[in-house]
């Protein structure tokens, strides 16, 4: 909703890309001091704390509050005096003085001091999923969402200054995330303190950690930077095409990927600290599993009806057809990915909760050098899209990469069952493509209404589930008489 109601009131224009930009920047380092970095190296420690006693798990946590509270604070304060620095290193098409460069850096100021707020969000959501309180975390970036959707709202009806409404909002959801948070920390933990002591054992390590995973998160996250930079110099609403299919890619990954992700955690980092090692192997399974489950039919439905999705969310206000067709074209590549980005978060987890980041760090690596060659390669053939076509093959190696390290080191092997149930999954997949034989196609979704248009995609996302249930229930059932039968 909110990058549907983005589309309408801007279209793909210079402004919503410089917004966006803008929004991008904090976003990204939010993966590293926030969810990313922080998050792996924090919560298996913490999972070794919970088996201390309680005074030495506060001091602990003060400590690790401590520290946070000041890097990202001191990070937000030189940004704010010389926000220059990082718009050129993601927007090297941006002319310096030029009207959006100047923008750029203006917006920045506005939206860059969310990461402090997002960084102490993050620090109270790992302390709770580590509890197996899952909820007031999850329910944190529809508060960022309803932020944005009540601004652009506001910006339609010209009661709100365009750009600036949509950059003030960024802070303001990141103080109520803040306390939303807050507030349910407080009732598993000890509210947080500021110490001088942090010299906490359980601190260094976590410290150590977030470096090497610092370093594989940035090399991975380098490739949004190089994309960028690529996109900023390409036909303008190219950062907003790439963009939006990106997000719609996210709806699949948000909903069932990161859900995914939250519970994997702390669930391994427990079965690795008490030693059980059947246990480990079986939640792999299951998570390995649950993401080929919903992560290939999605990719699947995303490819086959990328037209109508675009135009049903986006075809609206200053958003134009060819905006949609352009938008489509990165959508079917980036789509492909869905599984791939899946696989690589679950697999990630296994090194993360043994508090090896090395090793994720090293593919990371490799995929990012990967990414760069594909996305240069391909402009002068695919143009933006070259950008979502080189993440989808990045993340794809990184899958073959991780697996084999897991297999390799002996902490991880698919079974031959597991096999079988992917030969299911892909099979089951082909039978959503039946379901676009009796959809609309092409610009005859233009001339209908938003509810006609909502209608048949609601209907072809029902009948697609339907299917896939359907025919991966009756391939299982039919191996299983195969089997008993052998």
């Amino acid at each position: 909703m909110r990058d549907a109601i983005f589309a309408i009131t801007f279209g793909a224009q210079q402004e919503l890309d410089v917004f966006l930009l803008a929004f991008k920047i904090p976003n990204f380092l939010r993966r590293i001091f926030a969810e990313g970095a922080f998050g792996q190296a924090f919560i298996p420690v913490l999972a070794e704390y919970t088996l201390k006693e309680e005074k030495e798990q506060q001091a602990f946590l003060d400590a690790i509050f401590t520290i946070l509270s000041l890097a990202v604070s001191i990070l937000t304060v030189l940004v704010l005096y010389y926000p220059q620095i990082l718009v050129r290193a993601f927007a090297s098409g941006y002319e310096v003085g030029s009207e959006r460069y100047n923008l750029a850096i203006e917006l920045m100021r506005y939206t860059f001091p969310y990461l402090a707020m997002i960084a102490i969000t993050s620090f109270f959501s790992a302390a709770l999923q580590t509890k197996k309180r899952f909820m007031l975390p999850a329910l944190c970036p529809v508060v960022l969402n309803v932020m944005l959707i009540g601004a652009a709202c506001l910006i339609g009806r010209k009661v709100l200054n365009p750009l600036y409404g949509l950059a003030w909002s960024v802070p303001i959801a990141g103080l109520l995330q803040v306390l939303i948070l807050w507030y349910g920390y407080s009732r598993e933990y000890k509210a947080p303190k500021f110490t001088t002591s942090i010299q906490d054992k359980g601190a260094t390590k976590v410290i150590g950690l977030m470096a090497v995973g610092t370093y594989g998160l940035t090399i991975g996250l380098m490739s949004d930077v190089v994309d960028n930079s690529i996109l900023s110099q390409l036909a303008p609403g190219s950062v907003s095409w790439v963009y939006l299919a990106n997000r719609l890619c996210f709806l699949p990954l948000g909903v069932f990927g990161m859900s995914i992700i939250a519970v994997l955690g702390p669930a391994l980092s427990i079965s690795y600290q008490s030693q059980d090692h059947k246990r480990f192997i079986k939640q792999l399974d299951w998570a390995v599993l649950s993401a080929g489950i919903l992560g290939i039919p999605s990719a699947l439905g995303l490819v086959i009806f990328a037209e109508p999705i675009v135009i049903t969310l986006f075809k609206h206000g200053k958003f134009t057809y060819y905006d949609v067709t352009m938008t489509v074209r990165s959508l079917k590549w980036m789509a492909l990915g869905v599984p791939a980005f899946m696989w690589v978060k679950v697999l990630s987890s296994a090194f993360f909760t043994r508090q090896d980041t090395k090793t994720p760090a090293y593919c990371a690596s490799i995929g990012l050098v990967v990414n760069i060659i594909c996305a240069l390669t391909g402009i002068a053939y695919l143009q933006h899209a070259s950008v979502a076509l080189a993440s989808t093959i990045s993340y794809y190696l990184q899958v073959v990469l991780l697996y084999t390290a897991l297999h390799y080191k002996k902490i991880y092997q698919l079974r031959p069952s597991i096999l079988k149930d992917f030969a299911k999954m892909v099979l089951a997949s082909v039978s959503v493509v039946t379901v676009s034989f009796f959809m609309p196609v092409g610009q005859a979704w233009i001339g209908f209404t938003l509810s006609v248009r909502l209608m048949y995609l609601a209907s072809a996302v029902l009948m697609s589930s339907l299917c896939y249930c359907a025919t991966l229930y009756g391939l299982s059932m039919r191996f299983s008489r195969v089997t008993a039968q052998t």
